[in-house]
């Protein structure tokens, strides 16, 4: 009772356009300042902060990460909003699928001529296949722009996919453990 009292007290000596205000800030809060962002500025954003030739860097900065999630909450629309991440997520895989292979060529040191490298000599490559990664041997059973065997292949890079990169792979490492020998054209 005595509780009550002081609360009906306080709500007296209160003026009374603030006793029947509700409890809301003066200004509400609007992070988007009112502006909101479409899908084809934020593609320029996207471009620019997953440029292919900054691969040596590992990852946009804190801040800019930051501001694509700000923008995204910020979007114009639904639709806008879907298609941001859209492009922010492909521009990013982009980015590093290049890293990946931009990384592998700084660590090993290809042998290139004419505009074309390898990850062996490419006299080697240029007798056993001419460069195809796709050939296929008639008479072995190896393949690839390095004429592998299967259980060399499976020896060298645990994948089975023979995709370019797992091929330059698999030879290069062969190539470090005994040189020129396991070739025909060595």
């Amino acid at each position: 009772m005595i509780i009550g009292a002081i609360v009906l007290l306080a709500l007296l000596l209160a003026s009374p356009t603030e006793a029947l205000r509700p409890n809301i800030p003066p200004h509400p809060v609007d992070p988007c300042h009112g502006q909101g962002f479409t899908a084809p500025a934020f593609e320029t954003f996207a471009q620019k902060t997953w440029k292919k030739s900054r691969w040596e860097r590992e990852k946009p900065k804190a801040v800019t990460i930051a501001a694509a999630h700000h923008r995204f909450t910020c979007a114009a629309g639904a639709g806008d909003r879907k298609a941001m991440k859209r492009s922010w997520a492909l521009y990013r895989r982009i980015f590093y699928k290049h890293r990946r292979g931009e990384l592998w060529r700084s660590r090993v040191t290809p042998y290139c001529e004419g505009g074309r490298c390898y990850a062996i000599p490419f006299y080697i490559v240029d007798c056993e296949s001419g460069g195809d990664y796709g050939a296929q041997n008639p008479t072995s059973s190896a393949r690839g722009a390095y004429q592998l065997l299967d259980t060399t292949y499976a020896t060298y890079c645990r994948s089975c996919d023979w995709s370019k990169r797992d091929q330059d792979r698999a030879a290069h490492r062969l190539y470090v453990d005994a040189g020129a020998g396991p070739w025909v054209c060595g």
